[in-house]
């Protein structure tokens, strides 16, 4: 929706500027020229206010480390608007933080990937997303 409203207001900006040339070179009245670049201006800064952003997603910790029973503790942040999930499985935040924890019982590295989603529309296609992997050791 942003994107035709943005895409209208950079073609009302355009008509609107050649309006007002051609009304200053015959000498004519540039109101209502000046009035739809003005209006067109607006709808872009709407347009561009109203754009979906991207989803971040950081962790805490850059190194990571396990308990006695080889479980490790991921904890980061993401934006409250975001839906995260790990390898699939949706989690929960509070406020946009989240902490999960995976077992690192093996000596093979495990890998967990994280992804922070805005927008899921119908066919969970994600509109925007960011993905994180994480390769981690015992």
């Amino acid at each position: 929706m942003s994107a035709i409203i943005g895409l209208l207001s950079v073609l009302g900006i355009i008509v609107g500027g050649v309006l007002s040339v051609k009304a200053v070179i015959q000498r004519k009245q540039k109101q209502k020229p000046l009035l739809l670049t003005g209006v067109s201006l607006l709808l872009l800064i709407v347009a561009i206010v109203l754009s979906p952003s991207s989803p971040t997603l950081e962790f805490d910790d850059s190194s990571l480390k396990t308990n006695s029973q080889g479980i490790a503790t991921i904890t980061g942040k993401t934006d409250k608007e975001s839906e995260l999930s790990v390898d699939g499985e949706q989690i929960t935040t509070k406020d946009g933080s989240f902490s999960y924890k995976v077992s690192l019982t093996s000596d093979q590295p495990k890998k967990v990937t994280f992804t922070a989603a805005h927008g899921i529309q119908k066919k969970k296609k994600l509109s925007q997303s960011s993905l994180q992997t994480l390769l981690l050791h015992s």
